[in-house]
């Protein structure tokens, strides 16, 4: 049959893997080649640039070391009376100190009238890098072999150097030539190590083609025959230049701080961008393996039409063990009216019925959990109310009427937070406003019968935690150290230590027996929490906090309660970090 399943897989099969071959055969191999090209260009050139970079930096470092030499007083001792043997002599040990502590130079050398520094030789007079300072001016000299060293072994190196005129600057008169020489290989080592393509080479030369590092420039004949165009490359970076029936690319730098030097690289286009090449071919060779795996793929899923009802036992498996999402996920997905795309359909509907049914009733204990808590937080307000209540109607009845108007306010602010209830968790700074706000009320009614000691990591002030967990407890504290001691003595200490809170408050007052601790220790149990609400007596400030961190936080809440009657009681919390 045409349509028959079988069939369909084979077509739709074939069609979803041939157009993806294609387009990517021949769409787009041109823009690969095109966006290959362009970062193999620009990945040359700026090998290229960070090389004549590399050489710049060396010049600045010599054109340093050549002005320090000059300015430095030895020097111009030595440019004063250069016939005396002990400045010579001290001269020689000061150039030698200053090579030695730079590891890119090799030497340093000084030529005046009565020869170099080292040799006292007049042979330099006859060198070409003397002719061309004199003459022309070019401080930066090609690789050479420099006799006048202080070592028989770096007479024989291949140097290059820079030269700088050696100046009396008391009277501002030409004392000489100072040559700064550093190794060849300074230079030719990092520019060996440039790759173009297989056999593609770079050179570093004179703005007369002289090559200054001792290259085989005549080994490359495209660069001799087109010396001329190197100016124009210079220009922008890197021009296409034709040879016979060969392309190539030539690239070239100058360098800044070497005016007649500039770093030359040439090299074939077709060996430059041999990449391309190969990567066209695999593309070729791709597009063919893919439309052989299309055949085949194609006829190994037509006889695979039971994969759909292997995947569907899976997801029944995970659907067994009350994993309904991951069942959901492996539920193939059938479009066609066929027999196995109603059983798949069927499944899918039961499957999303029942994860319905579970999210509806997990929700309904959610809002069920949250109103409990917000009763619980309603529960403070009326309570405190009333206490503060009672202590301005003392001070007003005291004739305190500046004090009433200073714990009015303070009121005014601690009730404008109590009405606040749009966020379950506040800053802890907030938090302990609200407590000096308290305590500022009673100590106006207790005088100096109530201290009150508040210990707070300043790390600790920006955590957040769930809202009217510090005043029931101090509240409590206070009510039953006040009733019962000449002095009642709180301590809040809050510390913070491995991503958790520590809040204890501790008191003077007449503590707890053990079936108080254990009937507020039974607050923590969140199945509790509604008791709380319709519950009398002593304590319920306490015990609304431990039923409200059981409810918010869960088994992450840590509640210890120590109390020995008559000389007081400690509560500590450890409660994470929100």
């Amino acid at each position: 049959m045409l349509f028959s399943l079988r069939n369909q897989i084979v077509i739709l099969f074939t069609v979803l893997l041939l157009i993806p071959v294609i387009i990517l055969t021949f769409v787009l191999t041109d823009k690969t080649e095109e966006l290959v090209r362009h970062s193999i260009v620009t990945s040359t050139d700026q090998t290229i640039t960070q090389y004549a970079t590399y050489v710049n930096n060396l010049a600045k470092q010599f054109k340093d070391m050549g002005n320090q030499v000059l300015s430095s007083s030895i020097t111009q001792d030595y440019a004063m009376a250069k016939d005396d043997p002990m400045l010579r002599a001290h001269f020689r040990e000061f150039l030698s100190s200053v090579y030695s502590n730079n590891r890119n130079s090799l030497s340093i050398s000084v030529f005046d009238d009565s020869g170099g520094i080292w040799r006292l030789d007049q042979s330099f007079r006859k060198s070409s890098w003397y002719n061309d300072f004199v003459k022309r001016g070019n401080s930066w000299v090609p690789a050479h072999i420099e006799p006048d060293q202080p070592e028989s072994s770096m007479r024989q190196t291949m140097v290059n150097s820079y030269v700088s005129p050696l100046i009396n600057l008391n009277l501002l008169k030409p004392a000489g030539i100072i040559k700064i020489n550093f190794s060849t290989d300074l230079l030719q080592k990092p520019l060996e190590q440039i790759r173009l393509g297989r056999t593609g080479q770079a050179y570093l030369l004179s703005d007369d083609g002289r090559t200054v590092l001792n290259q085989n420039i005549e080994s490359n004949p495209v660069i001799s025959k087109h010396l001329d165009l190197v100016e124009k490359a210079r220009r922008s970076g890197y021009l296409t230049i034709r040879d016979g029936d060969q392309s190539y690319l030539l690239f070239a730098q100058a360098v800044e701080e070497i005016p007649n030097w500039f770093v030359v690289g040439v090299v074939s286009e077709q060996e430059l961008f041999q990449p391309i090449s190969a990567i066209r071919r695999g593309m070729i060779i791709l597009s063919a393996v893919l439309l052989g795996c299309t055949v085949i793929a194609s006829v190994a899923i037509s006889t695979g039409v039971t994969r759909p009802l292997s995947q569907l036992t899976k997801a029944m498996k995970l659907a067994e063990q009350g994993d309904f999402k991951g069942a959901n996920a492996l539920i193939p997905r059938v479009k066609r009216r066929n027999e196995v795309g109603y059983v798949v359909l069927v499944f899918r509907k039961m499957i999303d019925r029942l994860n319905h049914f579970i999210e509806t009733e997990y929700k309904t204990n959610i809002r069920r959990r949250n109103a409990e808590y917000k009763a619980l937080l309603l529960q403070i307000n009326p309570h405190f109310l009333n206490n503060t209540l009672e202590i301005i109607g003392g001070l007003a009845a005291q004739g305190k009427s500046e004090e009433v108007i200073n714990i009015t306010e303070q009121f005014s602010e601690m009730l404008s937070y109590s009405l606040k209830l749009n966020e379950d968790t506040v800053y802890l700074f907030e938090e302990l406003k609200y407590i000096q706000n308290y305590t500022s009320i009673l100590k106006s009614r207790f005088g100096n019968r109530l201290v009150m000691n508040i210990s707070v990591d300043e790390e600790a002030l920006n955590c957040r935690l769930i809202k009217f967990i510090l005043q029931p407890i101090v509240e409590n504290a206070i009510k039953y150290s006040v009733d019962y001691k000449e002095i009642a003595k709180v301590d809040l200490e809050i510390r913070i230590k491995d991503k958790t809170l520590y809040i204890s408050v501790k008191d003077n007052g007449i503590g707890m027996s053990q079936d108080q601790i254990e009937d507020l220790y039974s607050s923590i149990d969140s199945a509790v929490a509604p008791e709380v609400l319709s519950s009398e007596g002593n304590r319920i400030g306490l015990r609304n906090v431990l039923a409200r961190c059981q409810l918010y936080y869960g088994d992450a809440c840590e509640i210890k309660l120590n109390s020995v009657s008559g000389e007081g009681t400690t509560i500590l919390f450890k409660l994470p970090i929100l």
